[in-house]
């Protein structure tokens, strides 16, 4: 129940944040902060835990940023079963884990878009996105050392 409702609150906190970078950054230098949630659940709680915050975060971010819907569904969807497999295999806390999945969630999340967006033709500017990965990289480790300190105070994760 503790894990629940803490993550309700990191969800809640994270969905201000980006309210309130959306307005600071311009649309292609935005990071997302959703997909570094998801691979710190996926890193910390779990193959389950990261495919269903996955999705419930997915269609939040549908709903807030009006792009083609379900699209962030399926990609963070696809992360936190991807890094979900990682759990108890790899030592989350060591830092070189951290960046390493960092990059490879960017790296993939950021590319399958790209495919996406040229399958079905809804994005103009495609490789201007690939910006939003280098910032989602740098605000996205400072964000996941948050995390894990957070969810280390309410005993959460260990």
């Amino acid at each position: 129940m503790k894990k629940f409702f803490v993550n309700l609150i990191i969800i809640f906190f994270i969905l201000i944040l980006d309210t309130l970078l959306s307005k600071i950054f311009p649309f292609y230098l935005r990071p997302n902060l959703w997909l570094v949630y998801i691979v710190f659940v996926s890193l910390f709680l779990g193959h389950t835990d990261g495919v269903v915050v996955g999705f419930i975060v997915g269609v939040i971010y549908d709903i807030l940023h009006l792009t083609f819907f379900g699209v962030n569904t399926l990609l963070l969807t696809t992360i936190g079963y991807l890094f979900g497999w990682l759990y108890r295999r790899v030592n989350g806390n060591l830092y070189n884990v951290q960046v390493l999945s960092l990059l490879l969630s960017c790296l993939v999340y950021y590319g399958l878009y790209f495919i996406i967006s040229l399958l079905f033709k809804f994005i103009g500017r495609n490789f201007i996105y690939l910006l939003s990965a280098l910032s989602t990289f740098v605000i996205g480790f400072l964000e996941l050392q948050i995390l894990i300190q957070v969810y280390k105070k309410y005993g959460v994760v260990k």
